[in-house]
């Protein structure tokens, strides 16, 4: 019963992979002059497409108990992320742009605002998820949540923030207010990824062969440990 009730997870997570592939042959022919008012609407579907696979992968790790799907979901995540980001990135570059006059030398935003954005010291982040949790956090008190901070400067804040692979997820976008919320978004969703984020730190603890095993709880975090009782 177990093994019929994953399979029919495995076929509700093709048909989302399906979904968005027929977002991909409407940009290949796509037309500025007839398609452009359904580009808003197709980014909002794709999120939700995203959730929902999501929730499929859980669901498929909580039925698979012995682990024998592990693989399988971890190549399918894999392989639905590179699809989505790319077709995320593509209709983005879609949609119609505001013009930002925004200087690369990390001193300044466009001439529309003069504001000389503060000096902040923030770590980087390349896309290792053992850093993200940290990194995250130092962001989010610095700049998220300041209330000083425009969007635009906070996202020129992030974009100088972010290397290698991480900032190739938004490299698509430009610096505008109305585009920090979507960067911001991309970016927690990508490395919050809790499976991920437990099979990275798993695979890190692995790699200290002299810890033993039965006492590897006490360096897994609060979240890991959470149904131990």
């Amino acid at each position: 019963m177990t093994e019929k009730k994953i399979k029919e997870k495995v076929k509700k997570r093709e048909r989302i992979v399906a979904s968005l592939q027929r977002h991909a042959q409407f940009l290949g022919s796509f037309n500025p002059d007839i398609h452009t008012g359904e580009v808003q609407s197709r980014l909002d579907k794709i999120e939700t497409k995203f959730e929902e696979f999501e929730e499929v992968q859980e669901e498929i790790a909580e039925l698979d108990a012995e682990g024998i799907y592990e693989e399988d979901c971890t190549t399918a995540y894999e392989e639905f992320e590179k699809l989505y980001y790319r077709l995320r990135a593509a209709l983005l570059a879609k949609l119609p742009t505001e013009e930002t006059a925004v200087e690369r030398n990390g001193q300044h935003v466009g001439a529309h605002t003069g504001v000389r954005l503060p000096q902040i010291s923030l770590p980087e982040f390349g896309g290792d998820y053992k850093g993200w949790l940290s990194f995250k956090s130092t962001y989010v008190s610095l700049i998220h949540d300041s209330g000083e901070l425009s969007d635009v400067q906070k996202f020129h804040y992030l974009k100088s923030a972010l290397k290698g692979e991480a900032a190739k997820l938004i490299e698509s976008l430009t610096l505008t207010n109305d585009n920090y919320s979507i960067d911001w978004s991309t970016i927690t969703k990508r490395y919050s990824n809790e499976y991920l984020l437990k099979k990275r730190h798993l695979q890190a603890l692995m790699e200290y062969p002299k810890v033993e095993k039965s006492r590897l709880w006490l360096f897994m975090p609060w979240w890991m440990n959470s149904n131990s009782g």
